[in-house]
């Protein structure tokens, strides 16, 4: 498996403190009906450090001992961590009715969201339908740990959180098949910083990770 791994590709190994877009679709095939608990797919653009297996030099790949792929499945993190998610997720105190997004540390909802627990998870106000949607998660212009992060479905702001964390972001994941009811992903792109011009990248190298049963997170 294999993540991109953004401060490796196009910040000279290091992180992005700020001003990145990360904006991608996906389908949904269960919407809010009887099967929305099968659907969990979420995409993750996150900041990582050595201690979950990510390095500066290269993407991720099967021979590292601790992996971002074991670290993020089973959602054992490292103290400074940011994992920024968004899509559909069965997790503990989830509406599967709606949509869900994750700020780890945040626990003040706004945008019409509420708390799910208190790992950082929000039930979003966009509510969940079959078919194709649009996403993206956007990081304002660097302020440490107070650097704003926003997510949006359809075009709409559903959440705006504090990083939390001075580490920025340097990693984009997706997590799909957890479930019975299997989705879908298109057009990556993110768009980050550079000396005088915002350069657009096509993520067309992202892996998927699937898995087969959920784990407590």
């Amino acid at each position: 498996m294999e993540y991109n791994n953004i401060g490796f590709r196009l910040n000279g190994g290091n992180n992005f403190l700020g001003n990145v877009t990360l904006s991608w679709g996906f389908y949904d095939p269960a919407g809010s009906g009887a099967n929305a608990s099968g659907y969990n797919d979420v995409v993750v653009l996150g900041g990582f450090q050595n201690a979950d297996g990510w390095t500066s030099s290269a993407d991720w790949t099967a021979a590292a001992a601790t992996s971002p792929n074991t670290t993020l499945l089973t959602g054992h993190y490292t103290s400074g961590d940011q994992w920024l998610y968004l899509g559909a997720d069965n997790v503990s105190g989830a509406n599967t009715s709606v949509y869900q997004g994750r700020v780890i540390g945040a626990s003040t909802a706004d945008e019409g969201a509420s708390v799910a627990n208190a790992n950082g998870w929000f039930n979003l106000n966009a509510s969940r339908s079959v078919g194709w949607h649009t996403a993206s998660i956007v990081l304002g212009s660097p302020n440490g740990a107070n650097t704003t992060v926003s997510m949006l479905i359809g075009g709409h702001d559903v959440l705006d959180e504090s990083l939390g964390t001075t580490l920025g972001v340097n990693g984009i994941g997706i997590l799909s098949g957890w479930g019975s009811q299997y989705g879908a992903f298109d057009n990556f792109a993110v768009s980050v910083p550079e000396p005088r011009t915002l350069s657009l990248l096509v993520c067309g190298g992202l892996a998927f990770i699937s898995r087969r049963r959920h784990v407590c997170r």
